[in-house]
């Protein structure tokens, strides 16, 4: 497999067009090449076109809703095409699809797959499971696989992305000293110096109408034009630091990075006290950039001018303090995210994984089974206890976790690594056997050669017992 993974997006027109564009966009910017058809469907061109891509990539990425595998739908074909052909598939879930409800009994090895679960509000974390799930990249906080194999704990990245208010006459953020980098412009003026993209209507001066469009147009994934609007804006009142820190959200979200960082830069330039704009820049240096120093700096910020989801920014904050080994600061940090919020699990999953990493096993169960307690449906929780109960060699747990992880999401190749390892470990041939195996199926490309030796080594030994 190429280090671009290719991806075939399967949808239903009429329910998912909107959820389809977001995905494709939100992929494609990180890097993957997906497939997104958006012509009408008949016998003709699913034969000539629809099969051969389905055959030709490297997944089957599939978004379900309770509608989607209905008998009219196109989709039903399609996944019977990926299930014939032993296609890899990632099932994202939404308006409370049920696998034992809405898959009708011809799709039935569909339940095989566990899904990912999508909510507007988690959006990015859903994003960051299917680019998991499909080798993109990996996760943004991890800790090492038993044996070497690569990383297992994963917590979703948490950016966030707050509302763009439409400023009310006067309301604009109070700017700096720092003179602008537009020019005035005086109202008599603007029509004639405005670019011909401001055509809003009725009034193309009014620069609360761009801002209002570019927040449709953030909505609809179509960021080019959200970009062209919030820079109409800007145009009109260039000390308008919500309309930078808008078109910086739409600059990341099309992979603009730098472009984006320079107007989060002219946000803060004009408000020092834009909380949001502190935090969203730190993701940016966090997850993209790899300036980890840089975003703990701008948490801090964050934090100092009271951010509205204080506990988002505190777990964003110690998962950086975990990654520069700083972990006193990581668990004070989480610890914190967990009293402004006690019912936000990835706080209880990163103060746990924080404890392991300081070698406290019993506190990073207690805090892994917190998390589960409260997402009993997400398969990072067990797989993260997995690792701990193996580390205190507590075996049976272990698998038990693993297995239920795997029950929540079948595609999680690498759980299969840990689960070999440790039935290796405790020489069990057989069932390390059958382990290694569904992970080199999974993994593909991707798999650590020396487990595809050991496999060889287990066939015989397993032969011979």
């Amino acid at each position: 497999m190429a280090n671009k993974p290719t991806i075939f997006l399967s949808y239903r027109r009429a329910s998912s067009r909107e959820l389809a564009r977001f995905v494709h966009a939100r992929l494609t910017a990180l890097g993957a090449d997906v497939f997104l058809d958006v012509e009408t469907l008949n016998a003709v061109r699913f034969a000539s076109v629809i099969e051969k891509e389905i055959l030709q990539r490297d997944y089957f990425l599939i978004l379900l809703k309770p509608d989607t595998l209905d008998p009219d739908s196109w989709v039903q074909r399609e996944v019977q095409t990926a299930l014939a052909n032993h296609k890899p598939i990632v099932p994202l879930t939404a308006d409370n699809f049920d696998f034992s409800q809405h898959v009708p009994p011809e799709l039935a090895g569909l339940r095989d797959y566990g899904g990912i679960p999508y909510t507007d509000h988690y959006a990015d974390e859903a994003i960051a499971r299917i680019v998991e799930a499909v080798g993109l990249r990996k996760g943004s906080f991890s800790l090492p696989l038993v044996a070497g194999v690569g990383a297992l704990i994963v917590i979703a990245a948490l950016f966030i992305v707050f509302g763009l208010p439409v400023l009310a006459a006067g309301n604009t953020p109070s700017a700096t000293e720092t003179p602008t980098t537009s020019p005035t412009v005086l109202p008599t003026q603007l029509a004639s110096t405005l670019g011909e993209e401001c055509d809003v209507q009725p009034d193309p001066n009014d620069p609360n109408a761009y801002m209002r469009r570019a927040e449709l147009r953030l909505v609809q994934e179509d960021y080019e034009a959200a970009v062209s609007d919030f820079t109409c804006a800007i145009q009109l009142e260039p000390d308008n630091a919500v309309a930078y820190f808008g078109r910086a959200e739409a600059n990341n979200d099309s992979a603009n990075y730098m472009d984006a960082l320079d107007d989060y830069n002219r946000a803060i330039e004009l408000d020092p006290e834009y909380t949001e704009a502190y935090n969203n820049r730190g993701q940016l240096y966090r997850n993209v950039l790899g300036r980890i120093e840089d975003s703990v700096d701008d948490y801090t910020m964050a934090l100092l001018y009271n951010n509205p989801e204080p506990h988002f920014v505190y777990t964003n904050r110690g998962s950086a303090y975990y990654f520069l080994d700083e972990y006193e600061k990581a668990l004070d940090d989480f610890e914190e995210a967990i009293r402004i919020n006690p019912e936000y699990a990835y706080a209880y999953n990163g103060r746990g994984v924080t404890y392991s990493a300081m070698g406290e096993l019993d506190q990073a169960i207690a805090d892994l089974t917190t998390a589960i307690e409260l997402e009993p449906q997400n398969a990072e929780h067990y797989a993260n206890r997995g690792v701990i109960y193996r580390r205190n060699e507590q075996f049976d747990e272990s698998i038990a976790d693993y297995q239920h992880a795997l029950e929540i999401d079948p595609s999680r190749f690498d759980i299969y690594a840990n689960m070999g390892n440790l039935y290796f470990g405790l020489e069990h041939c057989p069932e390390a056997l059958e382990s290694y195996e569904r992970y080199l199926e999974l993994a593909g490309d991707r798999a650590e050669p020396h487990l595809a030796r050991r496999v060889n080594e287990l066939t015989v030994q397993c032969g011979d017992n």
